[in-house]
This record gives structure tokens, sequence and C-alpha cells, in this order.
């Protein structure tokens, strides 16, 4: 099945924002594999521990297959919205409402963009693919720190107002895309999963096996063997 490389980034700055895990101590191993193999970066990398935000500018579909080669990322999701000074509160739970939150509903309508086109480019389906057309959601939390409320508080207020924002259909288990909310004190974002295999066993150990679905959201599944800089020489 072909693909067009047509551009679909944000039409407002042209650039798409993206978060890839990785193991810690080696953020910068993503920096300088980015720079050696995309010539679309827009602004340098960010570094979180064991995280590494990104934003890529003109996305096209060569731009997401090179994405899906990283051999130095874990998983890698789409960035539909972030806050920096989210409050601790039960309160806090009230702006976790794609209409409110930066970028407003077309961020959030941009990742799912990305995630179709990453089902269709990357792992070759159809659009006409039941997981692609219905396109059923959860919510995942992943939250460090002391707050006012649980994870499941979390989930809940955001997952209902995906629903009713933008009328995308819930599902706890048989879920097609995993929208996950990240909170570390007052940090939040909220992004789309891309990958459910780590990318670096597919691209360096060449044996894709299907990720546990006991791993946590965050992506801190323990490898199936070590990642080393011994491994990465040469390929980034």
């Amino acid at each position: 099945m072909a693909h067009s490389a047509t551009n679909f980034a944000d039409d407002r700055d042209g650039s798409v924002r993206f978060c890839g895990t990785v193991h810690t101590g080696f953020e910068f191993a993503v920096q300088l594999e980015l720079e050696r193999k995309l010539d679309v970066l827009d602004g340098k990398p960010v570094f979180g521990v064991g995280r590494v935000f990104f934003s890529v500018r003109q996305l096209s579909s060569d731009t997401l297959t090179k994405l899906s080669k990283l051999r130095s990322v874990i998983y890698l999701v789409v960035v539909c919205s972030s806050v920096d000074d989210f409050k601790p509160t039960k309160e806090g739970l009230a702006v976790l409402r794609p209409s409110i939150l930066p970028g407003g509903i077309e961020a959030w309508e941009l990742a799912k963009r990305v995630w179709v086109k990453w089902q269709t480019v990357v792992e070759g389906k159809d659009l006409n693919d039941p997981s692609i057309s219905r396109a059923r959601y959860r919510v995942s939390p992943k939250r460090g720190g002391v707050h006012d409320f649980t994870s499941g508080d979390l989930s809940y207020a955001l997952g209902c107002n995906i629903r009713d924002e933008l009328h995308w259909e819930a599902s706890l288990r048989e879920y097609d895309m995993e929208v996950r909310a990240y909170l570390h004190f007052s940090s939040f974002y909220a992004a789309i999963a891309l990958n459910t295999v780590p990318l670096w066993e597919v691209n360096l150990a060449g044996s894709p096996k299907a990720a546990s679905d006991e791993a946590p959201p965050g992506g801190e599944l323990a490898p199936a063997r070590a990642l080393t800089h011994a491994s990465l020489k040469g390929d980034i």
C-alpha cells in the first residue's frame, strides 16, 4: 500500500510535538540520533528523567517512518497538551478539558491524525481497518508526587472530558488507542501512544515481542536485553 508524503502538521506553527521514553542516562543518545537522522527537528530536544521531548516541523509519512526506526527510544507518544503549573488539588482536575488545555481541541485532533497516520504508514493498516475507523480509547495515568486526588480520579476526569468534548468512543478493555496522562508533581502532559512494542527491541534485536499488558503506561518496561552504548555505536 503506497502512502503519500503529504504534510499533515499543525497549520498554526507547522510542528508536531513528540516524547520518547528512554532508559535513564541515555537521554543524550536520543538527541544524537534525532539530529543525525532527521533534518526536520524544530528546535533542540528537551530532556526529562527517562524522557525526551522534541518537535518535528512539517511532519510527513517519510519522517514517521524514520521515527519508527529509532534505536535509542523505547516508546514514542505524540503530545496533545502540557501544563507546567498543574494544581495538586481536586480543583486542578477541572482544567483537564481538551477545550481549555493549551492547544485546545485542535491539538487533540492533530495528535489523533498523527496516530492514524502511524497506523497506516508504520503498522501497515488500511484506513478502513476497524481499529482505526472506531478508534476506541482508554486513558492510562502515571502519577508521581503528592496530590489531593488519585490516579483513578485523574484518568476519570480526563477520560470523561475527552468523551464529552471530542466525542471519541471510550473502552477500558477493548481499546484501540491509548491516551496517556502523565503527572509528576506540578508537571502534566497528555499524549497518544504510537507503538506498543519497544522501538529499540524491534530495531536492534530484530525480534519484536508483544509488550506485556501489565507494562506501566509510562513505558518503563524491563528490556529483553540491556541497552548499552556499545549497541548504539555507529547507529546514532
